[in-house]
């Protein structure tokens, strides 16, 4: 009898300070790619990667931001980070700040980015991206011709710290590839070599 009174004072004292803390987990990538805010965002970076000139590209991405309840956010950068059709490469180092959430609430929990290159040796998550977004903290997504895939951490580690890159994801590098999510529906025709 005394064994069950504690074990419901227990259970009770973990709700109660759920319900006051909330819960410092983030959202894991593959739910972070079930959210349909989500998905619209990687479908609108693809388009704008060809928005000037269907055979030429410009890399686009940006950064996911959640809060302690796991409502998502997208935040598109909003200048240009690469010349179109020039370079190769984007820089997502300075998080930009969400627009609808106060910095309080809500934490970078994944960044995203297009790979619009037709040549399909450029479509793939290379070892020093997916080494930064260990180094970053939070997972790495990549739109291209061969699909989503995500790389990196599994999560970032925890809701509290800085808005932006916590810098520490707890897991190490070890040659972890990039894992396919699924394939990139957004392509328009043209935009990739069969």
């Amino acid at each position: 009898m005394a064994g069950r009174a504690l074990l419901s004072v227990v259970v009770g004292l973990l709700i109660l300070n759920i319900a006051l803390t909330g819960n410092s987990y983030a959202p894991q990538i593959t739910d972070i790619l079930a959210d349909k805010v989500v998905l619209e965002a990687l479908g609108t970076a693809w388009k704008e990667s060809f928005a000037q000139n269907p055979i030429s590209y410009q890399v686009r991405g940006g950064w996911i931001y959640a809060d302690a309840h796991k409502y998502i956010v997208v935040q598109h950068a909003s200048k240009d980070h690469s010349p179109q059709g020039v370079d190769e490469d984007i820089d997502l180092d300075n998080p930009e700040k969400v627009v609808v959430l106060s910095s309080e609430d809500c934490k970078l929990v994944a960044d995203f980015h297009t790979h619009p290159f037709a040549d399909k040796t450029q479509q793939r998550v290379d070892s020093d991206e997916i080494k930064r977004a260990y180094e970053k903290g939070v997972p790495g997504i990549v739109v291209s011709c061969s699909g989503v895939s995500y790389y990196g951490p599994e999560r970032r580690a925890s809701m509290d710290g800085p808005t932006g890159y916590p810098q520490s994801s707890g897991e190490a590098y070890n040659g972890q590839k990039d894992v396919k999510f699924d394939d990139n529906k957004y392509i328009a025709q043209g935009q990739c070599n069969p």
